[in-house]
């Protein structure tokens, strides 16, 4: 999935359709991004680790796709994020400790 060089974006809704491959490592370098949601598709791979490289991404939502490995533990560089939801995939390990991070 590509989006190109969209440095406005601020929401990136994308669910409930039948994207396959992984969640594209570029969508958190986005800097006014704050809404991710890729709820519902057949999405693969891991987390990518620069999914918080903005900073700023306040919803995270992964929810029913097949990602596999562990939550990386650049969820804590979402500093405002206020709703991770992932349930539904096939994440392995615990909830990193960098979580606690976050401070909404």
């Amino acid at each position: 999935m590509w989006i190109g060089n969209l440095t406005n974006l601020k929401v990136f809704a994308a669910y409930e359709n039948e994207f396959s491959g992984g969640v594209p490592v570029n969508l958190g370098l986005y800097s006014d991004l704050s809404l991710l949601n890729l709820h519902s598709n057949q999405l693969e791979g891991t987390i990518p680790e620069s999914i918080c490289a903005n900073g700023n991404l306040e919803f995270l939502v992964l929810t029913q796709n097949k990602l596999t490995g562990m939550i990386p533990d650049s969820i804590g560089n979402c500093k405002g994020l206020s709703s991770i939801r992932i349930g539904n995939n096939k994440l392995i390990g615990g909830i990193p400790k960098s979580i606690g991070n976050i401070s909404s």
